[in-house]
């Protein structure tokens, strides 16, 4: 909404009292706000008709300006998600990446009790054409220190022989160590999904919105 005001105090044709002298944008009928060739000085009179003249200088910075609050207000939204996830609980962050792994297409998920999990969170399936993989994961709710590269060994351990994929969640970050272990001849390949990631898969599948996240996470 911030944006939007500030894009219509710039809009030809639009008159009120904080409106800029300077108009960018015309608004089309279709709701939409269309940057203008050259900026127009407009008179601005509220009882009164606009007066106007035209000059041939291009946009100046303004649109620059207005993506840099953009991008400022997507980084500052992103941070919010994290937080929550990293106010879940182990457990409920457990239960969460396994309802974001059936959101992908993964089935049949489940997690695993945590007195005896053998070092896996939880496990299930996913079909790749005509076969179906079976997928372990791993959660990590990390509010500081990064994976370690015997984080990844450890997991690649429990996974080895039973199933085909492993996924590593975590809240935190992947070490170099970390991410150069992922890929390994002959052993299970794990993928790795940072804090960052994961906040990224679930805005690319619409799984924010303004109170929660996956009906879990609140955004503080």
């Amino acid at each position: 909404m911030y944006v939007r005001g500030q894009i219509r105090r710039h809009c030809t044709e639009i008159d009120f009292p904080s409106s800029s002298p300077t108009r960018h944008f015309k608004e089309c009928e279709d709701g939409k706000f269309y940057p203008l060739d050259s900026f127009v000085k407009q008179v601005s009179n509220v009882k009164s008709h606009n007066k106007q003249r035209k000059t041939t200088t291009r946009l100046p910075s303004l649109i620059n300006q207005l993506k840099d609050l953009h991008k400022s207000y997507n980084e500052e939204v992103k941070q919010k998600i994290l937080r929550g996830l990293k106010s879940l609980s182990p457990e409920a962050f457990e239960i969460f990446a396994k309802k974001l792994m059936e959101v992908y297409g993964f089935h049949s998920m489940e997690v695993t009790k945590v007195s005896n999990d053998g070092g896996i969170d939880g496990h299930g399936k996913l079909k790749v054409g005509l076969a179906e993989m079976n997928v372990a994961f791993q959660c990590k709710r990390w509010t500081k220190n990064s994976i370690q590269r015997p984080e990844i060994d450890k997991f690649r351990e429990a996974a080895q022989g039973n199933f085909e994929q492993g996924v590593f969640f975590t809240t935190s970050k992947f070490s170099e160590g970390a991410k150069g272990m992922s890929i390994k001849k002959g052993a299970v390949p794990i993928i790795l999904v940072d804090g960052a990631g994961i906040v990224d898969l679930m805005i690319n599948k619409g799984l924010v919105s303004k109170e929660k996240v996956c009906g879990y996470i609140v955004l503080h």
